[in-house]
């Protein structure tokens, strides 16, 4: 029970902080690399048209359909980094709440005491500062 919710509490946190330092990256225009991997290459027809007005105007319309899909493709990362995180949030606090729910109606059959419910919180605290110290690195 303890690493089952340990384990939610760090997935949630980590998921989190991802999303959180994907807005960032995208904020100071830092992308992921797989982003520059995704190049396009200009069709090799563009570079033999002798008329230079046509050629930039296909370069031009090259340029802003590959900006417009990555900002597209950015789009697409953050609402999936943002329904990750959401899951997560959701597992963690079901799992919290059944866990609640449990250790109140059913006191004889307490699976944690006091004691042990302060430490798993303490806990809990120790993977959320954690991951924030690993975030703010990140930053840097």
């Amino acid at each position: 029970l303890f690493q089952y919710l340990t384990q939610k509490k760090f997935d949630m946190e980590e998921s989190k902080l991802e999303l959180a330092l994907l807005k960032q990256r995208i904020a100071h225009n830092h992308l992921p690399t797989s982003f520059d991997k995704r190049e396009i290459s200009i069709p090799t027809p563009i570079h033999t048209i002798m008329d230079t007005e046509t050629a930039q105007s296909l370069k031009g319309r090259y340029d802003k359909i590959l900006q417009r899909t990555k900002v597209d493709m950015m789009q697409v990362y953050v609402e999936a980094a943002e329904f990750r995180a959401n899951q997560y949030r959701l597992e963690f606090n079901n799992a919290m709440n059944k866990l609640k729910e449990n250790e109140s109606t059913h006191l004889s059959d307490r699976t944690l005491t006091k004691v042990m419910f302060d430490i798993m919180i303490k806990r809990f605290n120790n993977i959320s500062e954690h991951l924030v110290s690993v975030y703010k690195l990140k930053l840097r």
